[in-house]
């Protein structure tokens, strides 16, 4: 039997809501490992075409490449790990108000908008690693290499993963900050009298 949206309680409405947001963000995780698998695909078609005509690479140049992609890489990992506490610890104003503002409009509690934006963006920026191993593949390094950086990415975005556990305890500091600090609607949504 399927039940409307207006029959169900306000905590079977936001259990579903939760349920809803966290299958979004697995189906994300999900699709970004999809992309390394792709990344892994082109590797072996661009290495068959490459391999047996390329003359041999610049071993400095590629060296020096290879130093920054890992030194990028690196600070990647660690740009997403600061992300994602950042916009879930609250330390960006703007992005507190604009889930705010999600959550009025979508009818959502405002932790229910606020985690999978603080999780979202950050869980993106491990992917990048891949791609890093892929253009060092095609300037001339190999294999080795590529999947060192493939595999260093598939870990940042496990390492990224959403959860529950991390979803309730933002939902029982967002209570309590919502017990001394009250929301209030924004101003664009209210009404004139």
């Amino acid at each position: 039997m399927i039940r409307r949206m207006e029959d169900l309680t306000a905590q079977e409405k936001q259990k579903a809501d939760v349920d809803s947001e966290m299958r979004f963000l697995w189906s994300m995780l999900a699709v970004e490992m999809g992309m390394l698998g792709a990344l892994a695909v082109i590797c072996h078609l661009v290495g068959l075409f490459t391999r047996d005509s390329a003359r041999p690479p610049a071993t400095r140049t590629l060296d020096v490449m290879q130093i920054i992609f890992v030194v990028a890489g690196l600070l990647s990992l660690a740009l997403a790990h600061w992300l994602r506490r950042a916009y879930l610890g609250g330390r960006f104003k703007q992005h507190d108000d604009t889930c705010a503002q999600v959550a009025v409009l979508r009818n959502v509690e405002p932790y229910i908008a606020k985690y999978p934006s603080g999780v979202f963006h950050p869980m993106l920026i491990p992917g990048t690693l891949g791609i890093y191993g892929l253009v060092l593949f095609i300037l001339g390094g190999g294999y080795a290499t590529f999947y060192a950086f493939l595999i260093a990415s598939a870990l940042g975005i496990i390492w990224q993963h959403p959860s529950r556990k991390e979803l309730e305890k933002h939902r029982k500091a967002d209570e309590k900050r919502q017990m001394t600090n009250p929301p209030t609607k924004p101003k664009w949504l209210a009404v004139a009298p």
